[in-house]
């Protein structure tokens, strides 16, 4: 009951304040104070829940913008024409990214750069909006098994 609860609660508080609404409405008179101090508090919930919502439609904005992954071998920074959007930066998907510009076709030999906490705290930073782009610090040796045009 409890986790039913959790799940439903902003619809049931809605329903609520909705019924409570209907009800001081239709039991108070047109210029009773209760339904002046309910009409003031309507407004302001409507302005508090478009900027709400202008907000949760902006992170979804962002959420949608590409960012594009580079390798940048021993200070030579290469475009590897491959991107992801954002909400999608995540481990795994850039494991099987990095499958797509194999020499080989398989998949990627040694790559320390994916070990490292490095990797984690840069995804991080792109999925918070603070990055733009994935720059992968990799050496020559472990460029070589890529293969990009």
């Amino acid at each position: 009951m409890v986790r039913l609860f959790e799940r439903y609660q902003v619809l049931i508080l809605f329903v609520g304040i909705t019924f409570m609404g209907g009800l001081i409405h239709f039991f108070s008179g047109e210029k009773s104070l209760l339904l002046q101090f309910w009409s003031a508090l309507d407004v302001s919930f409507a302005v508090a829940m478009g900027v709400i919502a202008f907000l949760a439609y902006w992170e979804f904005i962002k959420a949608e913008e590409e960012i594009k992954i580079y390798f940048d071998v021993e200070e030579a920074l290469h475009d590897t024409g491959l991107s992801l959007l954002r909400r999608d930066c995540t481990r795994s998907e850039i494991n099987g990214i990095l499958t797509m510009p194999l020499k080989d076709g398989l998949r990627f030999h040694e790559l320390r750069y994916m070990k490292n906490r490095a990797l984690l705290q840069t995804l991080q930073a792109i999925q918070k909006g603070k990055e733009n782009r994935l720059v992968m610090p990799m050496s020559a040796k472990e460029f070589e098994q890529f293969e990009i045009t």
